[in-house]
């Protein structure tokens, strides 16, 4: 949600947060509402727009592919959100790039069942940039197996740059 009354020297500008500042290290999965609300905001007749996340921080969560994906659909609402995250990928990650695409999307898949589980459990699961989710981040979302799994692709990640030469 956002104001509509917001102008500054005459100029529709919105200040967006895209992620959880209760705990911003783990991963926060608004990927996909990312494009959506680009497309509501300008359908609006936003002129500006300026989002924060976690961008430079010692820890971070896929906040420089969040920073490219807002970055180009800003500049094209109608570019395909998956295909700029491939994009992404391949371009940052190079050899690497299988197993970090692995370990993004099992950590999406991760939070789909969990957040499905949670529902049939009548328990309070939520994204928002401030609300505090009690079992958001604990063994109850992020299960030994998972958490394994997220482990070993990270590992075969690293191994991938082994023997890289760094100007690559």
């Amino acid at each position: 949600n956002y104001s509509y009354d917001r102008r500054i020297l005459g100029v529709f500008l919105i200040y967006d947060y895209t992620a959880n500042y209760h705990n911003y290290y783990p991963f926060f999965d608004n990927f996909d509402a990312r494009q959506e609300q680009m497309k509501k905001y300008y359908k609006d007749g936003l002129e500006l727009c300026g989002t924060q996340s976690t961008s430079h921080e010692p820890v971070t969560s896929f906040s420089d592919l969040r920073t490219y994906l807002e970055s180009k659909l800003m500049w094209d609402t109608t570019l395909d959100s998956n295909v700029l995250i491939e994009n992404f990928m391949d371009n940052v990650y190079k050899q690497a790039a299988p197993y970090m695409k692995e370990y993004f999307y099992l950590l999406r898949a991760n939070d789909k069942a969990t957040e499905k589980r949670f529902k049939s459990e009548q328990k309070d699961y939520h994204l928002t940039p401030y609300g505090e989710c009690p079992y958001r981040f604990n063994t109850e979302t992020y299960g030994k197996a998972v958490v394994l799994q997220l482990s070993d692709l990270l590992d075969k990640a690293y191994a991938a740059f082994d023997g890289m030469d760094d100007t690559s």
